[in-house]
C-alpha cells in the first residue's frame, strides 16, 4: 500500500507538471487568436514535449546501483545478459567487483560485458 501511495503522488506530481503549463500556453494562445484549433494544436503539442521532456529527465538521473543490485536486476531480466554468457559469468563478476562504487545500468552492463570478454579465450587459431 505504501508502494501504492508514492506511485499515485508521483503520477499525481507528472500530471500537475505536465498539464497545467500546457493547459495555461493553450489558453494565452486562445485569448490571443480566438481560434479552438490553434490552441488545442498548441496544448497538443506542448504537452508532448513536456512528457518527452519528463521521460528524457527521468532516464538521466537514474540511482546508481552497487554490482549485488546490478546482478539482481540481470537475474530478474535476462534478457540484459550478452549472447553466450552464463549465471555463473555473472557470479564470477560479482565477486571481482564487490568492493568497487556505484554505476549506472548501462555502465555496468558495459564492465560486465568487457569482463566476461577478457575472461573467455578467442577461439581463433593464432
Amino acid at each position: 500500500m505504501k508502494e501504492l501511495r508514492e506511485h499515485m503522488t508521483t503520477a499525481a506530481l507528472i500530471a500537475a507538471t505536465i498539464v497545467i503549463p500546457a493547459a495555461l500556453v493553450s489558453a494565452i494562445i486562445y485569448l490571443v487568436s480566438h481560434n479552438d484549433t490553434i490552441s488545442d494544436i498548441v496544448f497538443f503539442c506542448v504537452f508532448t514535449a513536456l512528457l518527452l521532456g519528463i521521460y528524457w529527465w527521468s532516464r538521466r538521473w537514474q540511482k546508481p546501483l552497487t554490482v549485488h543490485e546490478f546482478v539482481a536486476h540481470v537475474k530478474m531480466h535476462p534478457g540484459l545478459l550478452p549472447p553466450g554468457t552464463t549465471e555463473f559469468d555473472l557470479e564470477r563478476f560479482r565477486m571481482s567487483q564487490s568492493g568497487s562504487g556505484q554505476m549506472g545500468l548501462e555502465a555496468w552492463t558495459r564492465q560486465f560485458r568487457e569482463a566476461t570478454q577478457a575472461a573467455r579465450p578467442s577461439s581463433q587459431f593464432r
